[in-house]
């Protein structure tokens, strides 16, 4: 007993000497908080709309818009700016032009104010979503407007106008004037989305496996820290080897637990008791592929790759599974899995 206990300091000492202790713990906390505060949303609820004129296709944009979200209108922007920050709406748009002033010059920019909050990941694709109903709504003015070239006879000059004219509707920026870089969000006016949670706890997850799996790898033989296993017996060796990697492994994992109960305010007692399974879960991994990698070299070549896998097969960013189906019984033999699902 007393070796052991003479093992868990030596090793405590030796990981709180390292600096790459500090740096990895650096990173993580570092990446949790980046994380934590970009909007990670894959829906957007509902969008607002102000109208500075009175168009026949008002309405007819909000019913096209509809169609898959829900969409409030807007006295004025002020209001609009304070229903983004509360958060009760994930977008906005100001239209400040009508049809006919828009068909009249396609190459006229900034007609559309937009505002989003910052960090809001899918500015681009409600843009584009946006500029579709907006050309739905155009159509008829478009159609009118280019009526009468229909039956003209066709010449070079002709050609070539509308060909540049057709070109302009590809050109959605020109429509908007975007309010994203300009108008700071205040998060302390509205509440944290959770739908980032799932990525903070891989961060954790990927971070706490990685620093046990390079430790377990630094007691091989060949290495400067092997050549203390070199006068212990065989158990002793195997004894030591686990000893120092689970205390490694509880260090950053102390970590870990600040991270999730202070960024995704998870409750204490859980946090400790997910993180402490997680580890025994990493470390019994680390025992059973240890017995197939010999030399420091081979941890250090299989680490990347088992990354790799890992966020390929564990249902954070997409869910393979639905891709491949024996995906959802092999991610039950990687850690990270089971960090995530508890």
């Amino acid at each position: 007993m007393q070796k052991i206990l003479t093992w868990c300091y030596n090793s405590i000492k030796l990981c709180l000497s390292n600096r790459l202790f500090y740096i990895i713990s650096a990173a993580m906390i570092f990446l949790c908080l980046i994380v934590a505060n970009i909007d990670t949303k894959t829906k957007s609820d509902s969008i607002g709309i102000v109208f500075k004129q009175d168009t026949s296709v008002n309405d007819k944009l909000v019913e096209y818009l509809s169609k898959d979200r829900n969409v409030t209108i807007f006295e004025n922007t002020d209001s609009l700016k304070n229903e983004i920050l509360k958060q009760t709406i994930s977008i906005g748009f100001v239209v400040k032009t009508s049809p006919e002033e828009y068909v009249s010059d396609l190459n006229s920019r900034g007609k559309v104010e937009l505002y989003a909050p910052v960090g809001y990941l899918y500015t681009e694709v409600e843009k584009e979503r946006f500029y579709e109903a907006w050309l739905f709504c155009c159509s008829d003015f478009l159609n009118d407007a280019e009526a009468e070239n229909i039956f003209v006879k066709a010449d070079d000059d002709l050609k070539e106008k509308i060909k540049e004219g057709k070109e302009a509707y590809l050109h959605s920026d020109r429509l908007f004037d975007v309010n994203i870089k300009y108008n700071h969000i205040d998060e302390s006016a509205g509440t944290k989305s959770s739908n980032h949670d799932l990525y903070i706890r891989l961060i954790i997850a990927l971070t706490v496996f990685i620093y046990a799996f390079t430790a377990y790898g630094q007691i091989c033989e060949n290495t400067m820290y092997g050549v203390v296993t070199k006068s212990l017996k065989t158990f002793e060796k195997t004894g030591y080897g686990i000893t120092r990697n689970i205390m490694f492994s509880l260090l950053i994992g102390f970590i870990g637990v600040i991270c999730e109960v202070f960024i995704l305010h998870t409750n204490i007692f859980s946090a400790i008791c997910n993180m402490l399974l997680y580890i025994l879960v990493v470390n019994i991994f680390c025992f059973i592929l240890g017995m197939f990698l010999k030399d420091e070299r081979s941890f250090i070549v299989s680490t990347p790759i088992l990354i790799l896998i890992q966020i390929l097969i564990c249902p954070a960013f997409f869910d393979a599974s639905a891709y491949f189906v024996p995906i959802r019984y092999v991610r039950y033999l990687f850690p990270v899995y089971y960090y995530l699902i508890t």
